[in-house]
């Protein structure tokens, strides 16, 4: 491997790192922000482990554009949470797998569904996975905050987070987030 490029790449990993260890803060920038691009930068962060780990990503989009207003490095670290437990529940039960995205969309909201092949969850628990520390990894390989974490930045974004799923079917988590306004140009 020629140095020059092994330098760019870690380079490159590095600066997607410091951006993605950004923490939720209250005052975080709110603009106008496309979900297809948060998506995009979450695959250029996380694509190769998925890879790696013969997780592909099938991505359901009627359009290239699907604007709310947002914090794109807090929806980022959402994505990123649940695509990787999305792999993490598929890998507990097979060797390989599909995460497909779905958008869905209409006049006030902006849905996502992300559903996997996993292991799925038990009924009696859905209702607690969203709380702190809350977890059904095993000892030291979860804290059990990402999900609460992801649950208090959607919220933020006035949005919703939700989830269904059926043990051994696997599990779908809905992102549900208002569209942004369009601005009407005044005569």
């Amino acid at each position: 491997i020629d140095d020059k490029k092994l330098e760019d790449g870690i380079g490159t990993i590095v600066k997607k790192l410091m951006v993605y260890a950004k923490k939720p803060l209250e005052s975080a920038e709110v603009s106008r922000v496309n979900l297809m691009d948060v998506l995009r930068n979450v695959m250029s962060f996380i694509g190769f482990q998925l890879e790696q780990e013969n997780i592909k990503l099938s991505i359901d989009a009627k359009n290239d554009a699907y604007p709310v207003m947002g914090n794109a490095n807090e929806l980022e670290q959402v994505f990123t949470n649940i695509i990787l437990n999305a792999k993490d529940a598929i890998r507990q039960i097979k060797k390989s797998g599909v995460i497909k995205i779905s958008f869905i969309e209409n006049p006030q909201w902006l849905r996502l569904e992300i559903e996997d092949e996993g292991k799925g969850i038990p009924q009696e628990i859905i209702p607690k996975i969203f709380d702190p520390f809350f977890t059904t990894k095993d000892v030291g390989k979860g804290l059990g905050l990402g999900l609460s974490i992801c649950h208090a930045i959607i919220e933020k974004h006035n949005g919703m987070v939700t989830a269904r799923s059926e043990p051994g079917k696997g599990s779908v988590f809905i992102v549900q987030l208002p569209k942004a306004q369009v601005k009407s140009k005044v005569k």
